[in-house]
């Protein structure tokens, strides 16, 4: 599940105000802060994988199996190589994607594209955008201020005056919570 579909999946309806995601890799949870509402949402993630299981490839490594796969004729990726962000070295790639039959005036037109930086390093994605190029719209996910210190604890966690609610996600129900 990528970090979108866990926001998706943990708020239900439309969220207002911005959002604050955190990892708590260790610990297999993440945790969605609702500043505007002071709410924080915790989901388990990653219950059916050991806390330590490694693929032997580097994190980028899905970059170079997707510009070797096989694709959808609509679909086309570029290697964007490799560059600095925020003092990490990165490796990107654009995914473009092209309207069908099925989409009218845009049949042969762009109609998304998805640019995806990611650092072996950090073992993590730093750079992520997604553009809907038929509704000129464009969310966007990134690390800033990276440091690459050990955090104060305190940053990770949740402020006394939120109410927290536990969200379970599960393939058969969707996902359930409870507030506590």
């Amino acid at each position: 599940m990528s970090n979108h579909e866990i926001e998706k999946n943990m708020i239900s309806g439309v969220a207002s105000g911005p959002l604050v995601t955190m990892f708590d890799c260790l610990n297999r949870k993440s945790i969605l802060l609702q500043p505007e509402l002071q709410t924080a949402h915790v989901m388990q993630t990653c219950d059916t994988l050991p806390p330590e299981q490694r693929s032997g490839q580097p994190y980028s490594y899905p970059i170079t199996r997707l510009l070797s796969a096989e694709l959808p004729v609509n679909v086309s990726v570029k290697d964007l190589g490799y560059r600095e962000i925020e003092g990490v070295v990165a490796h990107g790639a654009r995914s473009t994607v092209l309207g069908t039959d099925k989409d009218g005036e845009w049949n042969g037109k762009p109609i998304g594209l998805v640019e995806n930086w990611m650092s072996d390093e950090l073992g993590a994605t730093v750079l992520y955008i997604q553009s809907n190029l038929r509704t000129h719209s464009e969310s966007a996910s990134r690390f800033r201020n990276i440091k690459k210190i050990e955090p104060d604890a305190s940053l990770f966690e949740i402020p006394p005056n939120y109410k927290t609610y536990l969200t379970q996600a599960t393939p058969e129900l969707g996902t359930k919570g409870k507030s506590f």
